[in-house]
């Protein structure tokens, strides 16, 4: 009877031994403590993750694609080595281990705006701007093909507009003084041909007399970055006798 007795202590004692075996390597992460911190700023817990926020920072100076970070921990050991630089991007796993054997895994993110990644600075791209000419304008007269219609005269008209980004737009005007488009209706085409605007005038029945009339232009260029450029201006003044000789008396 003693000896059975003594067969169930020591069955007990061994039994206690295990169960105390087995809380010293539990993973309860009550049982250990660790502060996460980087450039001042201490992580804090939300749900299962530990959560640096850097957003009060603004630009960091360190990306969290490549950076360290500190952990207080109060006596226990952690692994990986936070000092060690690593990427952020997505929560790192760190494994607190307290004196007593006890684990506990601590999930830390790193957040912020304008901390995912230092801004490469643009190239700066200087802006060659718009290098608009002077009009060039000379009068070619048509000769009738029978005995009942009069002469007619065409004016060709050209300009260079060079913009090595291109031409935004132009806006072509056929004025009389400072009537706007008041002889639009002498304004047969203009296109742009390379770096030259091309425009076509014609005879027009408003020509009441030899008044000069202002072919305008109005051209855009564009900026390095496509957006447009101010417009610039060029004018030149051309006399209705020479557009329409037959009509002026």
């Amino acid at each position: 009877m003693i000896h059975i007795k003594r067969i169930i202590k020591s069955t007990l004692a061994l039994g206690l031994a295990l169960s105390l075996l087995a809380a010293c390597s539990s993973s309860d992460p009550t049982n250990v403590a660790a502060d996460f911190s980087a450039q001042g700023i201490k992580g804090k817990i939300e749900g299962e993750i530990v959560v640096i926020d850097l957003s009060e920072l603004g630009n960091c100076a360190t990306t969290i694609e490549n950076m360290t970070i500190a952990a207080e921990t109060f006596g226990a050991s952690v692994s990986p080595d936070p000092r060690v630089a690593r990427d952020y991007t997505n929560p790192v796993e760190f494994t607190v281990t307290a004196p007593d054997g006890t684990k506990a895994v601590f999930k830390v993110k790193v957040k912020g705006a304008g901390c995912l990644s230092t801004p490469t600075p643009k190239p700066v791209v200087k802006n060659t701007p718009l290098e608009l000419g002077d009009f060039t304008c000379q009068p070619v007269r048509f000769k009738p093909l029978t005995l009942a219609e009069s002469d007619e005269t065409t004016v060709y008209c050209e300009i260079s507009a060079v913009d090595p980004d291109g031409i935004a737009y132009y806006d072509v005007q056929l004025n009389y003084g400072e009537t706007e488009d008041y002889y639009s209706s002498s304004l047969k085409s203009h296109k742009q041909e390379g770096d030259k605007i091309l425009v076509e005038l014609s005879c027009s029945n408003t020509f009441y007399d030899d008044q000069p009339i202002v072919l305008q232009i109005n051209v855009a260029g564009k900026m390095p970055d496509g957006s447009d450029e101010s417009e610039s201006l060029s004018r030149i003044t051309i006399s209705a006798g020479d557009i329409c000789p037959n009509l002026i008396e």
